[in-house]
């Protein structure tokens, strides 16, 4: 992964980009509580809401009368139109890299290699997500979306996005730590079939306030192949197996 800083585009564009969509396809809305917060997603159009709603489908709840965040999303492929200023970038970039851009209070990542941009207004708390075309972007990003936005706005919250898997019961929790490929997915998923309630197995979120604890982000799972055969009762749910 290589991770570089840039200039990129300011609200005032990625207002008018979305704009732009939704003065051709008609807006999309889905409600989600996350962490404690509600947050409001702004599709132009269906196209991209398969591959980005799913994933908080657990979170789905009754749509705010002032949600605390609001993030437009959008992509080039269904909607015909053009894509938002991006920054210029390396055309010999690593798949992985991320260019970061920043002019605060608003932060920012291009990934050239999966054609996506995302953003957020730190002061207004809104954001955006733009992809050129949702049916290219890879499966972890699918399973995990917008998790750059949500990882700088729900810092301002008190919240911390951490790479860990986490269970528990409603009386506590664990935290499962490691490095990549150290067991951290297969064990937490493999709770499933236990007491213990599966909360994450690759990406959540914990706050220290009032007390410690672990928030759900995404409903979505990832195993090796080579460990499918340790979560058979997930077999039915397999979608990229």
């Amino acid at each position: 992964m290589e991770a570089v800083t840039l200039t990129g585009p300011g609200v005032a564009q990625l207002q008018a980009a979305f704009g732009e969509a939704t003065a051709r396809v008609p807006v999309e809305e889905r409600s989600f509580r996350v962490g404690g917060h509600d947050i409001l997603l702004r599709f132009a159009g269906p196209s991209v809401v398969p591959f980005i709603a799913p994933a908080f489908g657990h979170l789905a709840a009754a749509p705010a009368d002032k949600p605390e965040l609001v993030v437009d999303v959008w992509d080039s492929a269904a909607t015909g139109a053009a894509p938002p200023v991006r920054p210029e970038v390396d055309p010999d970039s690593p798949v992985g890299a991320f260019y970061f851009f920043e002019d605060p209070p608003v932060r920012g990542v291009f990934q050239p290699g999966m054609q996506a941009l995302s953003a957020v207004d730190l002061g207004t708390d809104h954001a955006w997500y733009w992809v050129d075309d949702p049916a290219a972007l890879p499966y972890w990003e699918r399973a995990a979306p917008i998790r750059q936005i949500l990882h700088w706005w729900m810092a301002t919250r008190g919240h911390q996005q951490v790479h860990a898997g986490a269970v528990g019961t409603p009386d506590g929790g664990v935290l499962l730590v490691g490095k990549p490929g150290s067991g951290k997915s297969t064990s937490s998923l493999v709770s499933l079939t236990s007491e213990l309630r599966y909360a994450a197995d690759d990406y959540c979120m914990v706050s220290l306030e009032p007390r410690p604890w672990v928030h759900s982000l995404f409903s979505s799972g990832k195993v090796h192949p080579e460990n499918q055969s340790r979560v058979p009762h997930l077999q039915r749910a397999l979608w990229n197996g």
